[in-house]
């Protein structure tokens, strides 16, 4: 018997509990995200009736990098901006990773496996969403670390796109002093990636029952 796939307010749900977070803590995180901002951009989806949004591994990247970088330097949206200006190691931004619809950028790609996939999450001991110094560092249990930093140049003219210019303002942002540092255990990364019925397929959506609509209950 093939299992329906979990709705993406499902898996939020089974990520808060991985976190060990109630999920009224998450919840709030999660909300800013489906919200648009001044320039029209909302990160996440909603559910609508029997229109289902479904745990797709992007969305729930998106979901942890938003309450990574919740702190007194950046709101949720700005953290996923702020997402969009890493590369590995701080390098320079390749052209074909530049933002624009339908591109993820690097350190997306990267946790969206590690958060969808049991091999690979087994293979992490923490990650790290640094405010302060605005990268996401990858520990892994074998003594080494993979580090998405701040690109080392502005590839593109930030005057072309508005999101372009809003992930370089994010990039430039002074964090000051009380920037804070989350760390995720990597037992926590690997639950998320058990736990959640993760829709692999190439629709985003699925139909599905009039209780499973993303309410603000």
């Amino acid at each position: 018997m093939t299992h329906k796939n979990d709705s993406l307010l499902d898996a939020a749900k089974k990520t808060a509990t991985a976190l060990g977070l109630g999920w009224s803590d998450l919840q709030q995180v999660y909300r800013s995200l489906q919200q648009e901002d001044a320039d029209g951009t909302g990160w996440l989806p909603k559910s609508v009736g029997r229109k289902i949004w479904t745990a797709k591994p992007s969305f729930v990247a998106k979901l942890v990098t938003g309450y990574g970088f919740n702190s007194s330097a950046f709101t949720p949206h700005e953290g996923l901006y702020l997402l969009h200006g890493l590369t590995r190691n701080g390098g320079s931004m390749p052209i074909e990773d530049w933002p624009s619809a339908g591109v993820k950028p690097p350190a997306e790609k990267r946790l969206a496996q590690i958060v969808s996939d049991p091999d690979e999450a087994a293979k992490i001991a923490e990650l790290r969403f640094d405010a302060g110094a605005k990268s996401i560092t990858i520990k892994y249990v074998d003594g080494s670390e993979e580090v998405f930093a701040p690109m080392s140049d502005d590839p593109w003219d930030a005057d072309d796109v508005v999101h372009r210019r809003r992930i370089i303002d994010v990039l430039r942002k002074e964090t000051g002093p009380l920037s804070t540092v989350l760390r995720i255990q990597g037992s926590a990364i690997a639950e998320i990636a058990e736990s959640v019925v993760w829709d692999f397929s190439g629709s985003p959506m699925r139909a599905g029952e009039v209780s499973e609509e993303d309410t603000d209950e």
